[in-house]
């Protein structure tokens, strides 16, 4: 989830950069556009990065070992298994809404937060 919320958080950042921008040099169709781009991103930004994330993504490494483990698979979210093969950001437990956020190392049982 670290991931999602990394590419998240730069949108809205470059977004506040480009607004002030556009505030301070007296630009009101680019300080507008920001604007209204960083409220569509406030709303729909969630769902976008998980997709952009989703495509940069195609493995984890273990800090521990160094093991390369696909980023798309069976994935146990607490009692929950899902049952088809997902990428890790997009796999949810449909009974209370949680998602992925750390698992261990089958080689050397390192947490590998994800």
């Amino acid at each position: 989830m670290r991931t999602q919320r990394r590419i998240w958080w730069s949108m809205i950042a470059l977004l506040v950069v480009v607004w002030m921008i556009g505030v301070n040099a007296k630009l009101d169709l680019v300080a507008g556009s920001a604007f209204a781009a960083m409220i569509g991103w406030w709303f729909v930004g969630g769902f976008c990065s998980r997709i952009l994330g989703a495509m940069i993504v195609s493995s984890i490494r273990c800090h521990g070992c160094g093991l390369e483990i696909p980023a798309v698979t069976h994935w146990r979210i607490g009692s929950y298994t899902d049952h088809r093969a997902r990428h890790f950001l997009w796999a949810k437990n449909p009974l209370d809404g949680a998602r992925p956020g750390h698992m261990d190392c089958p080689q050397c049982s390192c947490t590998i937060i994800l």
